[in-house]
């Protein structure tokens, strides 16, 4: 998978609600719905800016993964 398409994955994923498995403990498994990236209803201006905050906000934490973090985002097919 390329980045764009990991960064659209996890917007998608940002805007319909990401699934946390479960610890296999105290914490079952269970959909986050994060209402900040949710653009239903919104006026396509409005729509258009949450998107584009959405994907900057993705993109930053690349960014501080790679680089601050000094570690690489590969795909598993390069790793093998």
């Amino acid at each position: 998978m390329t980045k764009e398409a990991l960064i659209a994955l996890i917007a998608e994923r940002l805007a319909g609600g990401l699934y946390h498995p479960g610890n296999g403990d105290d914490q079952a498994p269970m959909n986050l719905v994060l209402p900040m990236f949710r653009t239903t209803g919104m006026p396509h201006p409005v729509s258009d800016q949450v998107k584009l905050t959405t994907t900057l906000i993705i993109e930053s934490i690349f960014y501080l993964i790679e680089h601050e973090g000094q570690c690489d985002i590969v795909p598993r097919e390069e790793v093998k």
